[in-house]
């Protein structure tokens, strides 16, 4: 996500949440990380290397994140289940 779409999805569409299937957030070459930090600022759990999520429908699904305890750390695996309608 560049910083406008991590804006817009907080502001116009209140995200709680945003999974992605790449290994950042942000782009690769980025080295400020301006969506990480405005989703954070914001409250919005981020997730990233999520697979198949074409799969589901764009609105109407409920997603339930389930990380691994990690001491210390910043961030953790995470089983993803969807309940769909």
């Amino acid at each position: 996500f560049d910083a406008s779409a991590a804006i817009l999805l907080t502001t116009e569409r209140q995200v709680n949440g945003v999974g992605i299937d790449v290994v950042s957030i942000d782009a690769g070459s980025a080295t400020t990380f301006p969506a990480h930090k405005i989703f954070a600022k914001r409250g919005v759990y981020m997730i990233e290397n999520v697979a198949n999520l074409h799969l589901l429908p764009p609105k109407g699904f409920r997603m339930f994140a389930v990380p691994f305890k990690v001491d210390a750390g910043t961030g953790s695996p995470t089983r993803l289940i969807a309940q769909l309608p």
